[in-house]
């Protein structure tokens, strides 16, 4: 009886000298991708602003600091975003790697197939929305003061664009996001199906709310959302929960 209690305990600390070795890896390659972010943190700067140039030049805008350490910040929180970004695979790697051993091999498989839809979706919203910033300036633009100047704040431009990166790539986890409410039960394609009126209805209020007070832009960003809603509704189709898993107690 001693004997096995003392081999839980040995397993127990062995787990968790596993986790604390997960944790310093971690925070290493944070630590590391962060500070070559913040070495190249102009050339970062740069790409963030390269495809709003030309719009800001025809609106004759200009990007300017607020105070003496304004710069200081901009580059840090740039350096420190960008920097958690790249490290992310490498942060995945590890925490896959602490809990691979645990996991059964369809639960590996499945694990596995989730992270790997989940970084496609949503680095591709980061990619839309990055590509669509000077879209929404250029639409934002239509509703100036008269009398005023285009001078931003580098800074608001800065957390403005990472803003709008996580809210596109969060976006396009929708899909995702129906498939696993289905996997449970809480969804069904014919419910998804039904509430199709509702769903446009949500879809336009909320790119409303998101864009400039424009139908343009609303159209625009409500079109992607729906067409993301069709294909969780796909998605859905292989997803239903097994039978057994659906039965009620009488």
């Amino acid at each position: 009886m001693q004997n096995k209690e003392d081999e839980k305990r040995l397993t127990l600390w062995e787990h968790l000298e596993e986790l604390r070795w997960t944790i310093f890896k971690i925070l290493a390659v944070l630590g590391l991708f962060m500070a070559l972010s913040l070495y190249f943190v102009d050339d970062i700067l740069s790409l963030i602003i390269a495809p709003s140039r030309p719009v800001l030049e025809r609106m004759n805008a200009k990007l300017n600091l607020s105070g003496p350490f304004d710069a200081f910040f901009i580059k840090f929180k740039t350096g420190l975003f960008s920097g958690f970004v790249f490290a992310f695979p490498f942060i995945f790697y590890f925490l896959w790697k602490f809990v691979e051993p645990g996991l059964k091999e369809k639960e590996k498989s499945g694990f596995i197939s989730f992270l790997l839809w989940g970084t496609v979706l949503f680095s591709g919203g980061v990619v839309a929305g990055y590509f669509s910033i000077p879209f929404l300036i250029s639409s934002a633009s239509d509703f100036s003061v008269v009398g005023t100047e285009n001078i931003w704040l580098l800074s608001d431009f800065i957390s403005f664009t990472m803003f709008w990166m996580i809210i596109c790539g969060a976006i396009c986890e929708l899909p995702l996001l129906i498939f696993i409410l289905t996997k449970i039960g809480i969804l069904t394609p014919e419910g998804l199906r039904k509430g199709r009126p509702y769903a446009v209805v949500a879809i336009f209020i909320g790119a409303a709310v998101l864009t400039p007070p424009d139908p343009v832009s609303q159209i625009i960003v409500a079109i992607p959302l729906l067409i993301l809603y069709e294909i969780g509704i796909f998605f859905a189709k292989f997803a239903r929960p097994q039978k057994e898993n659906c039965q009620f107690v009488e």
